[in-house]
């Protein structure tokens, strides 16, 4: 299974064929495909006459032979999102401070202008949260399957996010990437921003993890499967396709 790696950082960035993304992806699925399949199609190794004197040209061997069997066989094409680093900053505001995250502050700044869809000095605004999950949807609507690498919650310390907050921006995007890519699997992980206070994910604390999954409304992502793994720390495994 190949697939060609789409990924939004900052929801601003899509890359349709990263030659060096693409190539290592490929090479892990190949060595899996090549080995689940290597009794069960042509004997890659029956037209080698090769005596094999020492380790080192054995594995040149294998190697050759690998990369013979992959230019002789025909791998389906697939497509998938990753989407990291969104840092949703309510408070942003487009004659805001642009050295204080575009705040709102007692200095005049009706005169600047930092965006409708942000300034590179400061966390993201709703509008450009939109605008990017809506363009990943008109570039590639039906994905196999989208990474969502966490990093939501704003860099603001004073004060920080509390709980009520991180669960309700996670929330939101949750559901604007439903409403754009119904019928998609959305994978998601937590990054260190996304805590009360940030760096705060401990391990085996279900109580907190639970949360994810019913006040971030993590449960319509996540099959009910993968829950008793991903309450114990963050952790769950999903097999996507019978290669991957």
């Amino acid at each position: 299974m190949e697939y060609r790696f789409s990924f939004a950082i900052l929801l601003l960035f899509f890359i349709s064929t990263n030659d060096c993304l693409r190539a290592e992806w490929r090479r892990s699925v190949e060595t899996s495909f090549i080995e689940s399949n290597m009794n069960t199609t042509t004997d890659v190794t029956s037209n080698l006459n090769y005596t094999i004197a020492d380790e080192d040209i054995s594995k040149s061997v294998v190697n050759k032979t690998t990369a013979e069997a992959t230019d002789n066989i025909s791998f389906p094409e697939g497509y998938f999102w990753q989407i990291s680093d969104i840092h949703w900053d309510k408070q942003y505001e487009r004659t805001g401070d642009p050295l204080n995250m575009c705040h709102l502050s007692t200095k005049d700044f009706e005169d600047h202008d930092n965006g409708l869809y942000g300034n590179f000095r400061c966390d993201s605004p709703w509008k450009l949260v939109k605008s990017a999950i809506g363009a990943m949807s008109e570039i590639h609507p039906k994905p196999d399957f989208i990474f969502w690498t966490g990093d939501n919650v704003p860099h603001v310390y004073d004060p920080e996010p509390d709980w009520t907050e991180v669960h309700s921006l996670v929330k939101n995007i949750t559901h604007q990437l439903t409403k754009k890519f119904p019928g998609v699997p959305v994978y998601p992980v937590l990054g260190n921003h996304d805590s009360s206070p940030s760096n705060s994910l401990p391990p085996k604390n279900k109580t907190l993890y639970k949360e994810y999954l019913s006040r971030s409304d993590w449960q319509l992502l996540l099959p009910n499967t993968t829950w008793d793994t991903f309450v114990t720390g963050n952790d769950l495994s999903r097999s996507v396709f019978r290669q991957v």
